[in-house]
C-alpha cells in the first residue's frame, strides 16, 4: 500500500490531457443538441388561422369568479390529498 491516498485506484483512471481534450469536446457537442433539440420543442407548427382565433361568442361568468380565480391555488381543507385506491390500481395493473 502507497502512501499516496489515490494509488489504490490504478493508473486506469487517470485523467489523460487527450481524453480530457475530447471528453470537453464531447460535453459541448451535446449541449448544442440539447439546446437546438429544446428550441425546436418550443416553436408551434404553424399558426392559428384568423376563423379559429375569433371568438364565438360571450358566456355568463358570475361576478365571483374573480375571487375563484385570484384563490385557484388555495383550497378550504389547507392541502390537496390524493389517494389511490386498491381497486384504481387493479384496473392499471391488470
Amino acid at each position: 500500500q502507497g502512501s499516496d491516498p489515490g494509488s489504490s485506484l490504478g493508473s486506469s483512471t487517470e485523467w489523460v490531457p487527450s481524453e480530457r481534450g475530447a471528453l470537453a469536446e464531447l460535453a459541448a457537442m451535446s449541449l448544442r443538441r440539447a439546446i437546438i433539440r429544446a428550441k425546436e420543442a418550443v416553436q408551434p407548427l404553424r399558426k392559428t388561422s384568423r376563423k379559429d382565433q375569433t371568438r364565438i361568442g360571450t358566456y355568463p361568468v358570475p361576478p365571483e369568479a374573480s375571487i375563484w380565480w385570484a384563490n385557484r391555488y388555495q383550497v378550504p381543507g389547507g392541502e390537496i390529498k390524493q389517494s389511490f385506491s386498491p381497486y384504481q390500481q387493479k384496473i392499471m395493473f391488470q
